[in-house]
């Protein structure tokens, strides 16, 4: 869950406080797993996710898992993917010319 809500930076089910949604995680409800996440990640929170507690992986596969090259790269490349979206669309914004708020005449 902390990795969905790091990634999204946004809470991870809209309208529920943070109680409701810990109630909702312990009764087995799951987020959408974001698109913009690497496919490696999204892999290692389903493996986390599993109903069966041995199928799970432990904390020091989890850590490896996240430290390894493939992985850093992977978040990396998305991160500057995601990054460089932000940036087009805000000079995309930037240029389209401010109102000025003063009402003009209307033509008779």
């Amino acid at each position: 869950m902390v990795l969905i809500f790091l990634w999204k930076q946004r809470p991870l089910f809209r309208g529920m406080s943070p109680w409701a949604t810990a109630s909702a995680v312990v009764r087995g409800l799951r987020p959408q797993i974001p698109g913009s996440m690497p496919r490696i990640l999204a892999a290692l929170i389903e493996q986390m996710w599993s109903g069966k507690p041995e199928d799970r992986p432990s904390a020091s596969e989890v850590s490896n898992a996240l430290q390894a090259p493939e992985m850093v790269d992977a978040v990396r490349d998305a991160l500057a993917e995601m990054a460089a979206s932000k940036l087009a669309l805000s000079a995309s914004f930037a240029a389209v010319p401010e109102e000025t708020g003063e009402l003009s005449e209307s033509p008779p």
